[in-house]
């Protein structure tokens, strides 16, 4: 079993579905023609998704490379795959600051959510230190 699949439940970190109390599924509010209505958090789980999305693709290609006997193939692919992860590395940063000065503090004005943002802030600290550990295995592969 590869490793994002190991407690893959809502977050990239694996455990962010268990820290929301009474964490609704997607919405659960409606409009007056009967559809889901649409709201901020709904966006996170959305863009949290696509996240997780792209990380499940970079594993698959990354366990797709061609042979390192097949040198041109393996260097085009590597310069590919290593394009798409500084610029979802970047994506990832821009994403995990915002929440982490915005998104949480407001969390945390709500009575019901206090002392619920730490762990997600932890969480964010963690994935950071996985992606130093990916670049320097990326890094690795040009030498």
């Amino acid at each position: 079993m590869s490793w994002l699949a190991q407690g893959d439940n809502d977050g990239l970190s694996g455990g962010e579905q268990q820290h929301l109390p009474g964490k609704r599924s997607r919405s659960s509010t409606s409009d007056q023609k009967g559809t889901q209505a649409v709201g901020p958090i709904d966006h996170i789980f959305q863009f949290h998704a696509a996240l997780r999305r792209e990380l499940h693709r970079l594993e698959s290609d990354v366990l797709a490379l061609p042979k390192p006997e097949e040198v041109a193939q393996r260097a085009l692919a590597l310069r590919a795959l290593e394009g798409r992860f500084v610029f979802f590395w970047g994506v990832y940063r821009a994403h995990s600051r915002l929440e982490d000065q915005l998104v949480f503090p407001a969390l945390e004005n709500k009575a019901e959510l206090h002392n619920v943002s730490h762990s997600y802030t932890l969480d964010h600290e963690h994935e950071a230190d996985l992606f130093v550990e990916v670049d320097a295995c990326r890094g690795s592969t040009r030498d």
